[in-house]
């Protein structure tokens, strides 16, 4: 394993992560949270948010190029500029990726959080789930 970590020039994933179906408990827990990037399309316009999500696939790597740097404000992904080295935010680590939102209901009058959880296994198959 140490060989090929090193031929990778990074960890290897778990292996026995993922095997089975996800639970709901899985895509109703909120604590481990690693990386967390906010898009608020209230607050930004689609050309801005698809920026932010460019970078957040890149790393980056080009908003960096494009001034030399990697701590630069043209990295508009707020996890991925708080790193020391360019890596995407989403990477072989990753085990669960949720985008949650805010829906109404005018008819009953009620709010409702949505959120829909992809769930990665190590064998490359994605998980949905969605929880209201």
């Amino acid at each position: 394993r140490g060989q090929l970590e090193k031929w990778l020039g990074k960890p290897c994933a778990p292996s026995d992560v993922g095997r089975f179906e996800p639970e709901e408990r899985d895509v109703e827990e909120f604590s481990h949270l690693v990386k967390t990037q906010w898009l608020l399309p209230a607050l930004q316009n689609s050309s801005e948010l698809m920026r932010v999500v460019l970078d957040m696939e890149d790393g980056c790597t080009d908003a960096a190029s494009t001034l030399g740097t990697h701590h630069t404000p043209l990295c508009r992904c707020t996890w991925c500029r708080e790193q020391t080295h360019r890596q995407p935010w989403l990477d072989e680590r990753t085990r669960r990726v949720e985008i949650a939102f805010v829906v109404y209901n005018p008819q009953y009058g009620a709010w409702s959080r949505v959120g829909v959880n992809f769930i990665f296994n190590s064998a490359g198959h994605i998980h949905k789930a969605t929880n209201v």
